[in-house]
């Protein structure tokens, strides 16, 4: 690993430590959501459960 990789994996992960609740829970369910999807070539509905889990994090 270069220097330059490990400054940025440690620059993001302060990032991702600052992250407020709301931002927390909305990019994790973000992740889950692609994740469910990502073994698709064309991911049938993923804009639909995108939505869904926004409108759930922000209920």
């Amino acid at each position: 690993m270069s220097d330059n990789d490990a400054a940025l994996k440690e620059k993001t992960r302060a990032i991702l430590l600052e992250l407020a609740e709301p931002e927390r829970r909305l990019l994790s369910a973000v992740l889950r959501v692609e994740r469910d999807h990502l073994h698709m070539k064309r991911p049938h509905g993923i804009k639909e459960a995108l939505m869904k889990a926004v409108r759930e994090v922000l209920k």
